[in-house]
């Protein structure tokens, strides 16, 4: 009997020994950050599953979670999954399904999902309300994000993808105190602070959370934000893939040029077609600093200097760039306006005589 006892004890997880206490690891909490979502999929109404009942076939097959969140399966009828893992889920069919079969086995696998409709506001290039669709194939194999036309292999979407795919962020923005706002399974709001700088610095994958269906990113707007910042968030993947600079005056192309983030003042000269012999060697740069303040300075143009925040700064967002003409070529402009009318005066003169040559020419 006590030999009975003891398999009892072990089968169900208790101590096989008396006076020794099993090591039970404690339950994951749902704290601020939802850590127990982190590796895996939440189920939803429009999600494709595979439901497999290990050795009973008749029970098994291809289901679509409906709008009222259940899967309606055989024997067992509707059970509710939606806001559940894949794991979860299987293990809510296995309980259904043990009142009528012993000891089943259940394994839920995604097929396809749902789309992800995602809104991000405040200081990014484009704000507004994104769908993205994390793709799977079977349980356990990567998924495949489908952003816009990048297919990113990873579980589900991160927030620095959709920051990504809202045209990157500002200049402006705050990456300290990134708020993600999340409607839970009760119907409450939860607002996920999140710290990309650390991210940056520190490599804490921890400050690039998933984003979930229904989610809001909202990124403040900086009280002040340090050149030296704003330097390593342009090369940062969540920043936008160009920037535009406005070169003007004594260059081969004027106008706007898109670079790569973090590209120097040379770059966008060149960029623009380089200097025209009516340049001056020296241009000023003016820059709408984050804070609302103009800057302009003037910087010398040498195209042999490497990136140097003194001689060949790397530019910023929306920068302008005034190429002006040299004192000669100013003061050759000036004679060509001042000579103008007497040459408008000699032209009828220049002309008569160049008809009596060709009349002269022609009565020989």
């Amino acid at each position: 009997m006590k030999q009975h006892g003891w398999l009892l004890a072990c089968a169900l997880g208790l101590s096989c020994f008396p006076g020794v206490a099993l090591a039970v690891e404690p339950p994951l909490s749902l704290d601020s950050r939802l850590t127990w979502q982190e590796r895996a999929y939440i189920l939803g109404p429009g999600d494709r599953v595979r439901v497999t009942v290990l050795n009973e076939p008749s029970l098994s097959g291809d289901q679509q979670v409906l709008l009222d969140g259940t899967l309606a399966l055989p024997l067992v009828g509707t059970v509710p999954v939606e806001g559940l893992t894949l794991q979860q889920a299987a293990g809510d069919l296995e309980q259904k399904f043990a009142f009528y079969l012993k000891y089943p086995s259940v394994s839920v696998s995604l097929l396809d999902t749902r789309g992800f409709r995602i809104n991000v506001v405040g200081e990014v290039n484009r704000p507004g309300g994104y769908t993205v669709s994390p793709k799977q194939g079977t349980t356990g194999a990567s998924e495949v994000l489908e952003v816009g036309a990048t297919t990113l292999r990873e579980d589900v979407p991160r927030l620095t993808q959709l920051l990504q795919l809202a045209g990157g962020i500002t200049q402006k923005a705050d990456i300290r105190n990134i708020e993600i706002r999340r409607q839970t399974r009760n119907g409450s709001e939860q607002t996920l602070q999140v710290n990309l700088w650390e991210l940056l610095q520190n490599g804490a994958a921890s400050e690039d959370p998933i984003i979930y269906d229904g989610d809001t990113i909202r990124v403040p707007v900086a009280s002040q934000v340090s050149p030296a910042e704003i330097s390593q968030l342009s090369a940062a993947n969540f920043a936008p893939d160009t920037i535009t600079i406005n070169v003007v005056g004594e260059v081969t192309r004027p106008g706007a040029v898109s670079l790569s983030p973090n590209a120097s003042l040379n770059v966008a000269i060149l960029a623009a077609g380089g200097l025209t012999p009516k340049a001056q060697q020296t241009v000023e740069l003016i820059r709408l600093n984050p804070d609302g303040s103009v800057e302009a300075r003037q910087i010398g143009v040498d195209f042999a200097q490497g990136i140097s925040e003194e001689s060949n700064p790397p530019l910023r967002n929306s920068d302008v760039i005034v190429v002006r003409p040299s004192g000669a070529a100013q003061m050759s402009d000036s004679l060509d306006i001042a000579l103008n009318p007497i040459n408008i005066l000699l032209r009828p003169l220049t002309s008569i005589g160049n008809l009596w040559r060709v009349i002269d020419l022609l009565t020989r």
